[in-house]
């Protein structure tokens, strides 16, 4: 027998699974679930290439397709590959996918379509998918812990009835969080909100949403410091994104007496059609830096109570709102000239 006969003979009898692999295809329409998940032989199920990639490794869907859930535990990137594509994972269906292990094993259900639940060093990247919030599920993504995640091309949509935001942004214990969303669309929630970004304990998360598009929902981006220990902040930067149809405020930075702190800017952020502020800044440790944006057909333009404290730059475009600009209870607005 010749040597590659022989190592083709050996690979046969080794089981699904046995070798985790670093790159998996993955087409619902034509695929079958057998390793290795080639290009040339996609697997069909997200599930199954989960289980069949190594940690750190990368799930590329080549084709259309709808997925149930997934907790991800570990270092992974997941790619729709081809933006023509439409490629949903919903918050229902099968048992919830795993990285590297069966589905259903890696931790509870929670009702996210996606769950990151990964390791204080793991990074973790997602492109060019849907997460949907469907039936009854909780929202489309939840992010619980992890350290550099990435989320670009990406769309989370929730539903008519959730109390809870589309995306929820929750880390907590030590350490820093890190999170990049770009090029995306967060919509359609509005009982709840649209982005909630509530870190606890000592975790210093740190946030850019460049470029992304949020609207219809109870709120737009929500920036909260008050679960953290006093000495620890978020730090939340916005540029050239839309928000508009909103219930309540577009963009707020909250904070409480003797909790921790937010820091935010917002740069080219333009904001229409909100039933509350389009900015809203909230409590003693609440800095909003505002410049180069455009807030018009509001509620309120700029709101800052609490002792918080908003500084504009004299390139905002505030008017056409019910009221531009509010203070109370100590919350300061500063107008200051470009350097």
């Amino acid at each position: 027998m010749s040597l590659g006969l022989a190592i083709a003979a050996g690979l046969s009898s080794v089981p699904a699974n046995a070798v985790a692999i670093n790159t998996v295809y993955v087409n619902q329409a034509i695929g079958t679930d057998a390793s290795p998940c080639a290009l040339a032989a996609p697997c069909a199920t997200l599930n199954f290439a989960l289980q069949t990639v190594a940690v750190g490794g990368s799930v590329n869907i080549i084709g259309p397709g709808i997925f149930g859930p997934i907790i991800i535990t570990a270092a992974i990137s997941i790619s729709g590959n081809d933006p023509s594509n439409f490629v949903v994972i919903q918050a229902s269906g099968d048992p919830a996918g795993c990285v590297n292990a069966a589905a259903g094993t890696c931790g509870t259900y929670n009702g996210f379509a996606v769950d990151l639940e990964a390791g204080t060093n793991d990074v973790v990247k997602i492109a060019h998918l849907g997460m949907a919030t469907t039936g009854s599920g909780t929202g489309a993504l939840k992010v619980g812990s992890g350290n550099v995640i990435s989320l670009t091309n990406d769309i989370f949509r929730g539903n008519s009835t959730t109390s809870g935001p589309i995306v929820n942004i929750v880390p907590g214990g030590s350490g820093s969080t890190q999170i990049y969303m770009s090029n995306g669309d967060v919509a359609f929630n509005q009982v709840g909100g649209a982005v909630l970004v509530a870190p606890t304990g000592t975790n210093n998360a740190r946030l850019h949403f460049n470029h992304m598009e949020v609207h219809h929902a109870g709120y737009g981006i929500r920036t909260d410091a008050s679960g953290l220990s006093s000495g620890n902040g978020v730090n939340t930067f916005v540029s050239e994104s839309e928000f508009f149809s909103f219930g309540g405020s577009a963009v707020t930075a909250l904070s409480i007496t003797g909790a921790g702190y937010v820091n935010s800017v917002y740069n080219q952020v333009n904001v229409l059609n909100t039933n509350g502020p389009a900015v809203n800044a909230n409590g003693p440790g609440s800095l909003v830096i505002l410049t180069n944006s455009t807030l018009g057909g509001n509620q309120t333009g700029v709101r800052s109570i609490n002792n918080a404290n908003v500084i504009s730059s004299v390139n905002n475009t505030i008017e056409g709102n019910g009221q531009n600009i509010s203070t109370s209870a100590g919350g300061t607005f500063t107008p200051t000239p470009l350097q």
